[in-house]
């Protein structure tokens, strides 16, 4: 078997159908019900959103992500609306935990990411997000991200550094993930998922502490600032010992 056969079958282990009408009727109801009484009449809608529309998501991982929407005229602050989402997760049983701009629940066995937004206009793709981190607010469009990515060409080499990162147990949040391996592949000429992984990782040892990494819809928001520097050596320390070992067994499992 050749590096690139090994790393096919670990992705078809893995795969996410993306059709969102395969989506369990159930699932996207119960989040729904939810949503809708948390936002009450500032709810606008819920849609798939994040690595499941991107087609970067794996089944041991995250595997479903929706954006909640709530209306452009909320009075609510965002960071309220966060906490308040967070705590009915918590009242149902849930078992809620917050990430870089979502809150993580199970529901029916699915690991699941809800994205708290609100719509800058109803005619319009922008949304801002809350940043429970950095305790701060952003406007992007997820919508762009996921052509963006989507369309990339690279979800496969994606999919692959999600569980690297996943199995070393690593703070390396997915759009930042998702953002480093275009610009680890920018430029390059396609080679085989083997090389292209191993480009990732030998990106990650040599540049990827210095290199800024933008938000593709607004680059006021600065996504490697996600990280601190002690983080990101992490990263990069663990993509160095990666490189080091002689299989791919070794590398991703």
């Amino acid at each position: 078997m050749t590096a690139d056969d090994y790393l096919k079958a670990i992705l078809e282990r893995e795969a996410v159908p993306r059709d969102p009408g395969l989506l369990p009727a159930a699932l996207v109801d119960c989040v729904g019900a939810i949503c809708r009484d948390w936002a009450g009449p500032d709810f606008l809608e819920i849609v798939p959103a994040g690595s499941f529309e991107k087609g970067t998501a794996n089944l041991s991982g995250r595997q479903i992500d929706f954006l909640a929407v709530l209306a452009p005229d909320t009075a609510r602050p965002l960071e309220e609306a966060y906490a308040a989402l967070w705590q009915r997760f918590e009242a149902l049983g849930l078992r809620p935990e917050r990430r870089n701009v979502s809150i993580g629940i199970r529901v029916s066995g699915r690991l699941v990411d809800v994205i708290p937004a609100r719509r800058e206009a109803r005619d319009s793709d922008a949304h801002m997000l809350f940043l429970p981190r950095a305790g701060k607010t952003v406007t992007t469009m997820p919508a762009l991200h996921a052509g963006g990515i989507g369309a990339s060409g690279l979800t496969d080499e994606i999919r692959l550094m999600k569980l690297w990162r996943d199995q070393r147990g690593l703070p390396f949040p997915s759009f930042y993930l998702e953002l480093s391996v275009l610009a680890a592949l920018d430029g390059q000429g396609r080679a085989g998922l083997a090389e292209n992984v191993w480009a990732v990782l030998v990106y990650l040892e040599r540049s990827f502490l210095s290199r800024a990494v933008l938000d593709p819809a607004n680059a006021n928001n600065i996504v490697s600032d996600m990280l601190a520097q002690s983080e990101k050596s992490q990263i990069a320390a663990s993509a160095r010992r990666s490189l080091a070992d002689a299989a791919w067994q070794e590398i991703v499992a």
